[in-house]
């Protein structure tokens, strides 16, 4: 971890004093994230006054030229989890010339060897001095420790542990039990070691080691382990202490399984608590436990916070199953691709589903989505025919829902689509010590892995309703969207099933690509192989819905089929209504094309949408034409989508030819459209409630000749560099010139800004 920093060269012929030199080294610290503002020369170990992680040592000297020198070590000792491993040396030698003769580098070396060995005394002085306050600290201190406040917040006992008044005193050891320090622990959390004391290699032990040992960094998560299963845990204090802590653990306890328990550092950069933990397992032979949370708040990083959120129960039940547990890879094989013989994709549905793959199927909402999933799974169970008509090979399913009850939601529209309900199960329960909990995808996946594996036969087809589900943190990001889903992945790939999970579009991003439209981060459609899409179509176009197949990594991308939901009550289980898919015809296209299709405003909310888009297209143009590209900007801040807005300007019959010689498009009214009443009240208060009453009624005919314009719009609109005419009057039949708003920039003109348009 030594990295070399220094000043600038000297200017030839000038003598470097030994306070350039320090101010040379002081540049480099500082450069280096250690903030010094001074550094005390030949005084041996020196920490920062207040910041006790920080350390220096500063040897200085002078060269067979009469020359000074200067050789400073430091470090941060919450990086390095100790004070003996350096992050950055300055050799003034090395950065303040070129070259150095051989004779004076010996004598340089011998003049930093006595610092050393005299700094060596001075340390072990130090550590002698540190132990001998860490023993009378510990004699004088109280073994009855009742109610302290940190132990109440963080939920555990005392373990090995004493009080000093409102301190609790934390041993610092050896293997050998020897003491080497003391960290206190504050009422309000607060930790310090007492000065001199080291951590290198030093921890505190928690129970007598046998079989199984952990590692983790701070006391209450050791407490939390122990307390959850009653066996051994070092607390090695520091992240950065963990890896000379496991060195030290295996040489006294060869035979035992170090599993290094890992705080998760996800919101820090790097993730030191992560990236010390699996060094410290590399280099001990052990292995990594990162805790996992349902739904983790903000600081949630170690199983002591898991204890809090979720229960002992919960680290109970991720302490105990070895198959959580990461082993740290200690090595990497490569394969020749003559050695892999290649292997055809394992069809369920020709092209529609795959063997060992993720899939995804998403919609609106009252699209029957879940339905079509339902449908599928009947159609597998009994050998039935899909859609396309082809046979399918029959095979089990496996079923968890978070959304709808089995026994009066999911088992009517099985039975309704005739499936065979000896071949489908149903995710239920998980079984701990403690009793019985809900089963949840984002913390049981290995759960469901090998239950479905040790199926007979196992499942042919697993669905998870919703798939957001299985994913422990915010669906909107990438990492975490990845990480949640990994299990899923790893689920499919070893019971050889296909895995279809059920998601929703995100409201208002109709008309663009359905694998973007995913609710959540991209990473959902990104990590699945297939992606299946559905929509409803308007009752104008005939009703029914569509399937379509948005993204196919294994094969075709394009075409769907029709279905219908149809309602019915099930003839031998009166009172049970349901409903039931019906397949219709095959269908030609992107998924794009046949949603845009299919998909209409029949949602209120949209249809809502629509009329305000309206009225405040009206209102907009009202004042004169305006760039397309503008017209989108200023369309996104009232929150109106681009597909709401250019439905809005076809209702209303808006002009968007191109104008001038850079083929500009312009946005403008050409006819006297009828309001609806909503659009009136809209355009009379406005979307924030302003008064904004003004005409939008028919096109002004007034030109203002030229209009500046550049940029490219989203749509292929490219605006021309400089100055093009307005198109005259005449140029499309039917529609009479708008004026150019000159105010473009400030956004749609007010009611209360026409003066200001009439005096300019």
């Amino acid at each position: 971890m030594t990295a070399r920093h220094g000043g600038p060269r000297r200017p030839a012929g000038r003598s470097v004093t030994l306070n350039d030199l320090t101010a040379q080294a002081l540049t480099a610290l500082q450069a280096a994230g250690l903030d010094f503002e001074s550094l005390a020369l030949d005084a041996g170990f020196r920490r920062k006054p207040g910041h006790d992680h920080l350390w220096y040592v500063a040897d200085t000297g002078v060269g067979r030229n009469g020359q000074p020198w200067l050789m400073v070590t430091a470090g941060d000792a919450k990086v390095t989890g100790d004070v003996s491993t350096p992050l950055v040396v300055y050799k003034s030698w090395e950065t303040g010339r070129a070259t150095i003769d051989p004779a004076e580098a010996a004598d340089i070396q011998r003049q930093i060897e006595a610092a050393s060995r005299r700094r060596g005394e001075e340390d072990k002085a130090r550590r002698e001095a540190a132990a001998q306050q860490a023993r009378a600290l510990w004699a004088g201190a109280s073994a009855q420790i009742n109610g302290h406040p940190y132990l109440e917040k963080k939920g555990v006992k005392a373990h090995g542990i004493r009080r000093s008044g409102d301190r609790l005193l934390i041993p610092v050891t050896d293997a050998a039990g020897t003491l080497h320090g003391i960290q206190a622990i504050g009422p309000d959390g607060a930790k310090r070691f007492n000065t001199g004391a080291t951590l290198g290699g030093h921890f505190h032990l928690i129970g007598k080691p046998a079989g199984r040992l952990y590692l983790c960094e701070g006391y209450a998560t050791g407490a939390t382990i122990h307390e959850a299963t009653d066996a051994a845990v070092a607390v090695a204090f520091h992240a950065g202490n963990l890896e000379a802590v496991a060195k030290v653990l295996r040489e006294a306890h060869p035979g035992a399984e170090l599993v290094v328990c890992a705080d998760d550092d996800r919101d820090t950069k790097g993730n030191p608590g992560l990236t010390h933990a699996r060094a410290a397992a590399a280099a001990a032979g052990g292995l990594v436990l990162v805790p996992s949370f349902r739904r983790p708040g903000p600081g949630d990083t170690d199983f002591n916070d898991l204890a809090r959120s979720e229960g002992l129960a919960a680290v109970r039940s991720q302490l105990q199953r070895p198959e959580r547990v990461e082993r740290v890879a200690t090595g990497l094989s490569v394969i020749a691709a003559d050695r892999l013989p290649p292997e055809p994709i394992a069809w369920l549905w020709d092209g529609w589903l795959a063997r060992g793959k993720v899939h995804l199927l998403a919609g609106a909402p009252g699209t029957g989505k879940t339905s079509v999933a339902l449908a599928l799974a009947a159609t597998l169970t009994t050998a039935g025919r899909w859609p396309d008509g082809s046979t399918a090979a029959a095979g089990s399913v496996l079923i968890w829902s978070g959304e709808d009850d089995p026994r009066d939601t999911l088992v009517p529209r099985l039975i309704a689509c005739g499936a065979d309900l000896s071949r489908i199960h149903f995710v239920g329960s998980v079984t701990e010590e403690d009793g019985i909990r809900a089963f949840d995808p984002a913390r049981d996946a290995d759960l469901l892995r090998d239950q479905a594996a040790a199926m007979d036969p196992p499942p042919a087809l697993l669905i998870v309703d919703p798939i957001v589900s299985a994913v422990n943190g915010d669906s909107h990001k990438n990492a975490e969207v990845r990480r949640g889903l990994q299990p899923l992945v790893d689920l499919a790939t070893v019971v050889r099933c296909v895995v279809l999970g059920i998601s929703h579009f995100t409201k208002g991003t109709a008309g663009r690509d359905p694998v973007e439209r995913v609710t959540g981060s991209l990473a959902f459609g990104a990590l699945a192989r297939v992606v299946l899409a559905a929509a409803k179509v308007s009752e104008e176009d005939g009703g029914g819905r569509v399937l379509a197949r948005a993204k196919n990594n294994l094969g075709p991308d394009a075409g769907g089929f029709t279905y219908d939901l149809e309602p019915l009550e099930l003839p031998d289980h009166p009172g049970v209504h349901t409903t039931r898919i019906l397949w219709g015809a095959p269908l030609e296209g992107t998924a794009r094309e046949l949603l845009g299709k299919a998909e209409t405003v029949d949602d209120p909310d949209e249809r809502s949408a629509l009329e305000d888009a309206k009225a405040w297209l009206r209102h907009t143009l009202s004042f004169g034409a305006l760039d397309g590209k503008e017209l989108k900007r200023l369309a996104r801040i009232e929150g109106i989508t681009e597909r709401t807005l250019y439905r809005a300007a076809g209702a209303l019959g808006v002009d968007r030819r191109a104008q001038g010689f850079g083929k500009a498009r312009l946005w403008s009214m050409c006819a006297k459209t009828p309001m609806s009443a909503n659009e009136k009240g809209v355009a009379e208060t406005g979307r924030h409630g302003e008064d904004v009453s003004a005409s939008a009624n028919g096109c002004h005919t007034q030109s203002l000749g030229t209009h500046e314009q550049s940029g490219t719009h989203g749509d292929g609109e490219t605006a021309a560099t400089g100055v093009a005419p307005l198109r005259q009057e005449g140029d499309q039949e039917g529609c009479q010139p708008e004026s150019l708003a000159p105010f473009a920039d400030v956004g749609p003109l007010r009611a209360d800004a026409e003066p200001f348009l009439e005096e300019f």
